[in-house]
Order: structure tokens, then C-alpha cells, then sequence
């Protein structure tokens, strides 16, 4: 598991794209970097910034930065915490998120719309990595039903190891609606807390 942040969490992400097949021929044209920019919100109180290198259907390299100001890129994607968490659960669309304002994109998005399959091929390598998210931001891990569940002070309840929930304090509907979802049903009754 790549803790939240981490070096390790994007080299892992490098290695699962690296050996996807699907991402290699979605994105076989493709050149350009990226800044991968996960913006303040709730409990992380600064920017982490991921460098990733893609190039004709692979990732050259990548690496945790310092700051945004500490490499040029071709593109910049950001977007605050909770975006991430659902883009890494695999609940948010790259692109379509960009049009609902959940991402900011910062260079060309009519080379990004030529690659739509590609970015979908990325993000669904990094949603086959399970991400181990601080613990004192919730005080609460818990395992339910041989799978890990995250609750963070901002309303979000995570699922790794490929089925994601998200919910939001703000939204009460999609609450309520993940709440009555099949997925959770005997999760209390199951769960061990770790935190």
C-alpha cells in the first residue's frame, strides 16, 4: 500500500502504467509532461506536486516535488483533495471533471480532448493502487469486509482495492444515495478499527 503523498505512491503509479497495455495504445502518440497538482483542502494543509513524464504510451519518469515552481511542464492538472480522492477511487472522469470545474488544466485541452481513452487508461492504472491515507486525518481506519475503508473529516468514505465510495458533506443527496447503496450493506457490523 503507497501511503498518501509519497515518493512511493508515484513511483507505484509509474510501474501500473508502465504495464498497461490499454494505457501503450491509447496513448501511443502522445508527448507531454505533467504537474499533477493536489490543491489544500480539509485535512492537508499544503500543495503535494507530482512530476510525471508520459511519452508514446509510457511514463519516462516521475517524482515528488517541493514545489510547482520546481519544473516546467508541458501541461499542469490540479484540483483540491477531494477531487483527487474520487478521480484515484476511479469515481470522477478525467475530462468530464475538467468540464464540471473539479480539475483546472493549464495547456492545451484540445490536445488533451484528442487523447480522452488515453487519460481514462491513466487513471485507471492509478486506481489499481491502494493508497494508505494519513490516519490522524480521521483518527478512524477501518477494514470491512476484507477491504479498507478511510473516513476523513471532510466527508469522505473511501473504499480501496478498486470499488470506491465518495460522499460529501455538502451534498446530502449523494449521501443518502451512497448510504442505500448494496456495497455497504453489513459494513458495521463487519469493520475493525485500526485508528
Amino acid at each position: 500500500m503507497a501511503a498518501f503523498g509519497s515518493e512511493n505512491f508515484i513511483r507505484e503509479f509509474e510501474a501500473k502504467v508502465n504495464s498497461s497495455k490499454a494505457y501503450e495504445d491509447a496513448a501511443k502518440d502522445w508527448e507531454g509532461d505533467f504537474l499533477f497538482i493536489i490543491k489544500p483542502e480539509g485535512p492537508l494543509t499544503h500543495e503535494v506536486v507530482y512530476y510525471v513524464d508520459l511519452y508514446h504510451g509510457k511514463c519516462r519518469g516521475t517524482k515528488l516535488l517541493a514545489s510547482r515552481d520546481e519544473m516546467k511542464t508541458k501541461f499542469i492538472y490540479e484540483g483540491p483533495l477531494s477531487s483527487w480522492v474520487r478521480l484515484f477511487a476511479g469515481q470522477l472522469d478525467p475530462i468530464g471533471s475538467l468540464m464540471m470545474g473539479k480539475f483546472k488544466l493549464h495547456g492545451s485541452l484540445v490536445t488533451i480532448l484528442r487523447y480522452t481513452r488515453a487519460a481514462k487508461e491513466l487513471v485507471n492504472s492509478v486506481a489499481t493502487v491502494p493508497i494508505e491515507y494519513p490516519a490522524d486525518w480521521s483518527g478512524t481506519f477501518r477494514i470491512c469486509n476484507s477491504r479498507t475503508f478511510v473516513d476523513d473529516p471532510f466527508g469522505a468514505l473511501v473504499l480501496h482495492h478498486g470499488e470506491h465510495l465518495f460522499r460529501s458533506q455538502l451534498q446530502e443527496p449523494e449521501r443518502r444515495d451512497i448510504i442505500e447503496t448494496p456495497a455497504l450493506d453489513g459494513v458495521d457490523s463487519s469493520c475493525a478499527s485500526l485508528g
